[in-house]
């Protein structure tokens, strides 16, 4: 890492991933000199952090810079890749896997506090959040959508920041600073794939800039594609079934040919031809004999991209203290996400609640075909030609012969920031007066979904609507359908999302007035911000028209705020500093919030520095979280303590309803419909750290950094069963008051949970020269000593890491060397993460599977997993003039994994926010200058 260093510090506190950040203000004014009429030169900068120039770049809070040349020695093409190995972050950095409702994406999600927590920058300005949220609710920026190429430097605040920058910098700030003020051109050529050849990334860039003594300009091309990597091209995630490895089976019970309910034998089994196509044997189910699908042959770890990027970045100056900028960007994002095909799970039949189509006959009992589909009633009719049965049954199927389920994700990103900066006449006050318009529109269109009611009037027949008079059949058993019958199931239908951020800002800084040490600095501004979200798709998706797709509305929402803010620098003598801020931001949807922040620097020695910060933060509701449309979902496993008061009992016996059903006894799906709220308020936080760096030589620093977070009122809702438990009758929404079959249940978004997280970062960066070169090395510690959730239930959650709290180990170590010698460069990184526990809940519980687990209770236990060490290599040569050429391999050693196969929420059997699936993987750049 890079550190940008003061006589008194040659390093950031904090660092074991918290990171110095150092906003360079972009462009250095000419002033009038009184006097002699000349222009000064004035080398104030802003640390991020803060908004107050200073000649100091060490500021109050703690910061760290990630530099271009770590970015380039890394060898990774994107900026998720590398933030997945920073020690400060949590599960969640990267989104592009499986079926991500944000696919291709990258998020950050810093100290395990949410995605949604962190706020991210681009040169100091807001961007607009990607077009879709992540699961739906989560708004975020998407770092794929900037280039690594156009990276000058990522700049990582690692306390809460709302009073210097406003909503969502709960656990701290990404800043990232472009490459806007470059002399010359430079291009880059890279090709990265793993040692078994999968997913393949190529990557282009090429930068030139130049200009004269008014006027300077940048332009960025980027271009980057990457191949897929599917799970089955992984031998642990090959199948869900995780049963060799010791651990559960989490295949879908919904397969091919499916599974069969004869109503009039009771009895349930396999389709004929369960188990002849590979991936899709059955297995003994308490209940009964499913046949069950492995979904993993179809899911991709990464899906198929291509991204292309331009930027540009102009300054022109009118006077010697006046220069207007303008920074564009516009990024193209697409992606082909690959998922299994849709189960028949879906809100049709006579018992799937309000607003749905039935499309059964009228004399069928609408409990009867009930079995595990919580009010989805497939009909397969006698009178299909087909049915071998003799008699009409129910059936539980993926159409397997309609086609994996595939997205194309098309999304376009936006970006310009245009204004006026300089000095207020002769003072030492400076202005910066601008706006930012931002955008990100996104397009996902989705083949091979299947229209539900045309999938059961197939089955029970229906006439060629092509006028041939044929009456058309779907036939479940096979994989060969008619043309005819895949033409009126099949279906494609498009998601159309966009968000954009309109901001006007005016930000002043300059002296006060001298306090004894020197003088007092002060900012002070004002900002305008209009946000708004359009999420829409087709009347058949809204309707809930598609088989395996909950219906869901229309979102669209809207926001406007407007802010003040000011922050004092006050110098008590030579050695004490202290900071002073506060923020006031009006809402137009949920009001007013007010948030202060303190904290001092005290250079004790001339080798040794203590500082401290204290603040309180808050993240807004998102437009998602507010304004979201009702989305249909059909969790499994639920049991209704109203109707099933002993499962192992038939209807009406031990209390049981007379009408009892599978479903009640959680052996089917529940229908629940889920939306914003309006009258949501906004998470609270409160953060503290303590540090000391000790420059012990000027080759050898110290520093260690504790950091505290209370994050409170947090957004989030209750679960499903505790929903039934309470049974509110306008949440759980029954066929009749008294204990009638679940139609659905009404869920929402509260406030009301709560999370601390503490721990301690430590660093040491030792440099010398030996054997005719220079070493450095460095390291950088995280310690999370303790995680505590508290659910909107009650439930208090202890411990670091795990499904529950996210996958955030007690241990992240970071260990780098690099030698260079002449023209040659040597680089290696060690990374360590310790062991995590994995959570899993379920009704039927390992007991003495692994040795490993342990249960709680009789739903829920924890799995200790394996620690992850890997090591990555590269060397450069640096030809004549500025080019290099550089190879190396990430993960030389070939380090898989560890297992993480009891959480039946990722299947891939290992902790995708954290660890890389592909391996060992090679990787060669060739840089020219010039």
């Amino acid at each position: 890492m890079k550190y940008n260093r003061n006589p008194l510090s040659q390093t950031i506190l904090g660092a074991g991933v918290a990171v110095l950040m150092t906003l360079v203000s972009g462009a250095v004014f000419a002033q009038d000199d009184a006097e002699e009429g000349e222009s000064v030169e004035l080398d104030r900068v802003i640390v991020t952090g803060s908004r107050i120039k200073r000649t100091d770049l060490e500021g109050v809070s703690p910061v760290f810079t990630i530099a271009r040349e770590d970015l380039i020695e890394s060898g990774y093409n994107s900026i998720q890749d590398y933030v997945r190995t920073l020690t400060l972050t949590a599960t969640n950095n990267a989104d592009d896997f499986g079926n991500s409702f944000a696919n291709n994406t990258s998020t950050v999600n810093l100290r395990g506090l949410g995605g949604s927590a962190t706020l991210v920058l681009l040169n100091g300005r807001r961007i607009a959040p990607y077009g879709s949220g992540q699961n739906i609710t989560e708004a975020f920026v998407d770092l794929n959508s900037i280039p690594l190429a156009a990276i000058e430097r990522i700049e990582v605040l690692k306390d809460g920041a709302s009073a210097i920058y406003g909503a969502d910098a709960v656990a701290g700030v990404i800043n990232v600073i472009l490459r806007s003020d470059y002399q010359g051109a430079e291009y880059d050529i890279g090709y990265l794939v793993d040692s078994d050849g999968d997913a393949p990334e190529v990557s282009a860039g090429f930068i030139f800039g130049g200009g004269n003594d008014t006027t300077t300009w940048t332009t960025i091309f980027n271009y980057v594609h990457r191949e897929n990597l599917f799970y089955k091209d992984r031998d642990r995630s090959s199948t869900a079934n995780f049963n060799r490895l010791g651990g559960i089976d989490i295949r879908s019970s919904a397969g091919f040919p499916g599974t069969i309910f004869d109503p009039v034998s009771g009895d349930v089994f396999p389709g004929p031809g369960c188990g002849e196509l590979p991936g899709t044997p059955f297995d003994s189910n308490p209940k009964g004999v499913l046949c069950r699908l492995n979904f993993n042959d179809f899911i991709n770890f990464y899906p198929e991209s291509e991204r292309f990027s331009f930027l540009n970045f102009l300054d022109h100056e009118i006077s010697r203290n006046v220069n207007l900028y303008w920074d564009f960007f516009v990024n193209y994002n697409a992606a082909i996400n690959i998922a299994a095909p849709a189960p028949y799970f879906g809100p049709y039949g006579g018992s799937a609640g309000i607003g749905t189509l039935d499309v059964l006959p009228d004399d069928l009992d609408p409990t009867t075909f009930a079995f595990l589909l919580g009010g989805l009633h497939l009909y397969f009719p006698a009178t299909n030609p087909f049915n071998p049965f003799g008699n009409d049954v129910g059936i539980r199927h993926r159409a397997i012969s309609m086609g994996p389920r595939t997205g194309e994700f098309n999304s376009i990103t936006w970006y310009t920031n245009q204004g006026i900066e300089g000095f207020i006449g002769d003072s030492l006050w400076d202005y910066d007066v601008g706006m930012t318009y931002s955008r990100n529109d996104l397009v996902i269109e989705n083949h091979n979904a299947q229209n539900a009611v045309a999938l059961q009037l197939a089955f029970m027949g229906v006439l060629d609507p092509a006028g041939s008079g044929d009456t058309l059949y779907y036939n479940p058993f096979v994989l060969d359908q008619d043309p005819r019958v895949f033409a009126l199931v099949n279906t494609t239908y498009e998601n159309r999302n966009n968000s954009d951020e309109l901001v006007f800002y005016g930000i002043f800084t300059g002296p006060l007035f001298d306090f004894g040490g020197g003088e007092v600095g002060a900012a002070f501004g004002i900002e305008y911000r209009a946000s708004d979200i359009a999420n829409e798709a087709d009347l058949l998706r809204n309707a809930g028209g598609l088989v395996g797709t909950g219906r869901a509305n229309d979102t669209f929402g809207s926001r406007e705020l407007t802010s003040i803010f000011a922050e004092l620098s006050i110098p008590f003598g030579d050695q004490f500093e202290v900071q002073l801020a506060a923020r006031y931001e009006d809402y137009s949807d949920f009001g007013t919030t007010t948030k202060p922040k303190v904290g001092f620097k005290w250079t004790a020695l001339d080798n040794l520095v203590i500082r401290a910060s204290f603040g309180e933060s808050f993240r807004a509701p998102s437009l998602f979280e507010l304004f979201g449309g009702t989305v249909s979902n059909f969790p499994s496993g639920l049991v209704d303590p109203a109707r099933c008061v002993d499962p192992d009992l038939g209807p009406g016996e031990g209390g049981n309803a007379p009408d009892l059903t599978p479903v009640d006894c959680g052996e089917g799906q529940h229908q629940v419909e889920a939306g914003g709220n309006p009258g949501l308020q906004p998470e609270e936080a409160e953060s503290y750290s303590i540090g000391v760096v000790w420059e012990a030589t000027d080759n050898l620093i110290l520093s260690v950094d504790i950091w505290d977070f209370e994050h409170k009122n947090i957004i989030t809702d209750l679960s499903d069963q505790l929903i039934l438990n309470l049974n509110d009758p306008s949440q759980v929404i029954r066929t009749s008051p008294v204990n009638g079959q679940v139609l659905f249940i009404n869920n929402t978004f509260l406030n009301g949970a709560l999370q601390e997280v503490n721990g301690v970062d430590f660093y040491v960066e030792w440099s010398f020269e030996a054997a005719g070169g220079l070493w450095k090395l460095a390291n950088e510690l995280t310690w999370n000593d303790s995680f505590v959730l508290t659910t909107l239930e009650g439930d208090i959650i202890e411990g670091v890491g795990g499904q529950v709290l996210g996958p955030m180990p007690e241990y992240r170590d970071n260990f780098r060397a690099s030698f260079t010698r002449g023209d040659h460069s040597v680089q290696g990184v060690v990374h360590y993460r310790s062991d995590i526990e994995d959570h899993f809940s379920s009704m039927d519980t390992p007991g003495g599977i692994l040795e490993r687990c342990q249960s709680v209770n009789d739903f829920t236990g924890t799995c200790s997993t394996d620690s992850h060490t890997t090591l990555d290599l590269s060397y450069t040569y640096f030809t004549q003039g500025t080019g290099s050429v550089q190879v190396g391999c990430l993960n030389c050693f070939d380090e898989l994994p560890p297992a993480s196969i009891l959480t039946g929420v990722d299947t891939s059997g290992y902790f995708t926010g954290l660890d890389d699936p592909r391996g060992l993987v090679l990787f060669a750049r060739w840089r020219q200058g010039f």
